[in-house]
């Protein structure tokens, strides 16, 4: 007989009962004291920045996300060229 499979099968399935999301902590019931509390804390401080320093900023992020981009569609060309090369080689 193959009792030792069953009950780790058995075993298994009350592990995944046990983790469904009805067991599991949730975000309401932890820590929903911080976010909605009446007290309040320090609140937070942003850095400040000038206007030139924030027009930098931007002209940095817009490069990078160029840059990104670019690199991003010379790696899909290239992979596009490799599978239209890799099927043509297994058909022929």
């Amino acid at each position: 007989m193959s009792f030792g499979s069953v009950s780790a099968a058995t075993a298994t399935l009350k592990e995944n009962r046990n983790l469904k999301r009805s067991q599991r902590e949730k975000f309401k019931s932890k820590n929903r004291q911080g976010i909605y509390s009446e007290e309040k804390g320090e609140p937070l401080k942003f850095k400040e920045v000038s206007a030139e320093e924030l027009e930098i900023i931007k002209k940095k992020n817009h490069l990078k996300l160029k840059a990104n981009r670019k690199k991003q569609m010379i790696l899909l060309f290239v992979s596009a060229v490799i599978s239209i090369l890799v099927v043509i080689w297994i058909f022929n």
